[in-house]
């Protein structure tokens, strides 16, 4: 019998700490004055962090998705309660989103012109 090679959930989990770091900083950002400004960029090293291994891996998102388990789910869900821990039952509308909006951002990247 072959062994199926799993994908793993690596470009996955740098798309939602992406989405939980922007998602922080901009509250950061609205709690302090209910607005952004320039001199709220001090808000958003975490998301700049976050960016580029996000970016760089967000191809992989669709295909790492298809090929979820449970035990990726299990992680999934406990990253973000980690992160977020307030959010309780809402996790999972968390994830989706968070997935969504990377597959429709890929999806962008992919049909830009080139040149």
């Amino acid at each position: 019998m072959t062994e199926v090679k799993k994908l793993g959930i690596e470009e996955t989990k740098d798309v939602i700490k992406l989405i939980i770091a922007l998602a922080t900083d901009v509250k950061e950002s609205f709690d302090d004055d209910g607005k952004i400004t320039g001199g709220d960029f001090i808000h958003f090293s975490e998301s700049l962090k976050a960016l580029f291994p996000a970016i760089s891996g967000i191809g992989g998102v669709w295909p790492e998705i298809q090929d979820l388990d449970d035990a990726e789910l299990v992680e999934i869900k406990g990253m973000i309660l980690e992160a977020l821990p307030g959010i309780g039952d809402k996790w999972i509308e968390f994830a989706d989103n968070a997935i969504k909006g990377a597959y429709h951002i890929y999806k962008a990247i992919v049909s830009f012109p080139k040149g």
